[in-house]
C-alpha cells in the first residue's frame, strides 16, 4: 500500500475520532442542561439541573427524610423534587419555616418546591406535626 494512502486513512481516523469525541461531549454537556453533583470539602453539593440546584427529598414511611441533611449554595435557585412513601402520614407535609415554605406531597408523584437562599446558615425542616425533622445547610 502507498504510504501517503496510509498517512490520509490514519489521519481521518485520527479527526474523526476528536470530532467525536467533542460532539458527544457536546450533546451530553446540553442533557438538560445538567452539570453533575459538585463536591466542596466533606459535602456534595446537588447537580444544577437548568440552572437551579436539583434535590429529590422523600418523607419515609419510618418518621424519617432522605436525606435528612441538605446542602445547597447561597444565590443559586434551589428546586426540591419532594415525595412521600404511602404511610408516611404527616411527613406528607414539609415545611421550611425560614424560607415561608409549606408543602404537601401528592400521593403519587411529587410536589415541586422552589427558592433561592439568600443566607447561609443551618436551618431546620419538618413535618405540620415536628416529627419528621430535617436539616437544610446554605453554604456561601
Amino acid at each position: 500500500m502507498n504510504p501517503s494512502i496510509l498517512v490520509g486513512i490514519m489521519a481521518a481516523l485520527v479527526i474523526g475520532g476528536i470530532v467525536l469525541l467533542f460532539a458527544t461531549s457536546a450533546l451530553s454537556a446540553g442533557e438538560n442542561n445538567r452539570i453533575d453533583s459538585i463536591p466542596v470539602g466533606d459535602i456534595t453539593l446537588p447537580p444544577i439541573v437548568e440552572g437551579k440546584q436539583d434535590i429529590y427529598l422523600k418523607a419515609t414511611q419510618y418518621g424519617t427524610y432522605d436525606p435528612s441533611t441538605l446542602y445547597v449554595k447561597k444565590g443559586i435557585p434551589v428546586r426540591i423534587h419532594y415525595s412521600a412513601d404511602e404511610y408516611a402520614g404527616c411527613g406528607r407535609e414539609v415545611i421550611f419555616p425560614e424560607f415561608k415554605i409549606r408543602k404537601l406531597a401528592p400521593s403519587q408523584g411529587e410536589a415541586l418546591i422552589e427558592f433561592t437562599p439568600s443566607k447561609t446558615g443551618r436551618f431546620p425542616f419538618h413535618c405540620s406535626m415536628q416529627m419528621f425533622r430535617g436539616t437544610i445547610e446554605v453554604i456561601e
